[in-house]
């Protein structure tokens, strides 16, 4: 993982990351929380399999919650 970032933009956030390489990557589970405790899950981006340069991603949450939220990947293997 080179970068993960998110931006709130109006209604919706944009949560984007970056990675160097992938090793049996099915895909990522995007994760959001209240709390920074209790995630759950609000979308599934496929992964690139193997692969051993860049990849970029993006994920739209379009129901962020009103004040702090907490994001987060969970990578999945095949």
């Amino acid at each position: 993982m080179l970068n993960f970032d998110s931006q709130k933009d109006g209604q919706v956030a944009f949560i984007t990351w970056e990675t160097a390489s992938e090793i049996n990557n099915d895909y990522f589970k995007g994760q959001r929380a209240m709390d920074g405790e209790n995630y759950y899950n609000i979308g599934i981006v496929q992964g690139a399999g193997n692969s051993s340069i860049n990849n970029s991603y993006d994920f739209v949450d379009k129901n962020p919650f009103v004040g702090v939220n907490y994001y987060r990947l969970k990578q999945v293997d095949f």
